[in-house]
C-alpha cells in the first residue's frame, strides 16, 4: 500500500473519504478517532474503516457516511478554505502546481510507450493511442482530428 504516491480511498456512493499520500491515511484516520491494530494489513484496516467495522471510542453513534463531511472540515482546516465545506465531496488537497506536475509525468510516461518511433512528434494514430490509454476510452476518429487541428492547425498530420 504505501508503495503508491498518492491514494484515493472512496466510500459508499463513490463519495472521496481521503486523497492524498499513502503514508499520510493511517495518520488521518487516527487523527479521527480510529485505531489500527498491531500487524494490521493497513490497506483492510482503511476498508473495515469505511465499511464502519472498525469502532470510534471518540465518536460513540459513528456511520460510514460521517466520513465525507470529515474529508471537507479536514480539507478546509488544512487549506484555510472555509468554501470547501460547501464543496462536493470530492475536495482535493493538491495545488495546481502539484496536479500540474503528476500530470505532466504520467503524460510523459504514457507518451514513452507510445511514441515507438521515438520521434517525439504526435500523429493523429499517436493521439488516439494516448487518449485511449488516459482515459480508457476509444476516442472516435472525428474527436482525434479535432484535437490534432486544436493542437497544430487544421489540416495537421502530426503535432
Amino acid at each position: 500500500f504505501t508503495l503508491f504516491d498518492d491514494v484515493l480511498l472512496l466510500g459508499k456512493g463513490g463519495k472521496t473519504v481521503y486523497l492524498g499520500p499513502s503514508a499520510g491515511a493511517k495518520p488521518y484516520f487516527e487523527s479521527l478517532g480510529f485505531e489500527m491494530p498491531v500487524n494490521e494489513n493497513p490497506a483492510d484496516w482503511f476498508m473495515d474503516v469505511i465499511s464502519g467495522e472498525v469502532p470510534n471510542d471518540q465518536i460513540p453513534n459513528f456511520k460510514p457516511e460521517m466520513l465525507f463531511d470529515m474529508w471537507r472540515e479536514k480539507a478546509a482546516e488544512r487549506t484555510g478554505n472555509p468554501n470547501l465545506l460547501r464543496q462536493g465531496s470530492d475536495t482535493r488537497l493538491l495545488s495546481q502546481a502539484e496536479e500540474r506536475a503528476i500530470l505532466s509525468q504520467k503524460l510523459q510516461e504514457a507518451w514513452e510507450h507510445i511514441d515507438v518511433n521515438h520521434d517525439g512528434v504526435m500523429q493523429a494514430d499517436e493521439l488516439k493511442q494516448l487518449l485511449a490509454h488516459c482515459s480508457s476510452i476509444q476516442p472516435q476518429a472525428d474527436i482525434v482530428r479535432e484535437l490534432m487541428d486544436r493542437m497544430a492547425g487544421d489540416g495537421a498530420r502530426e503535432v
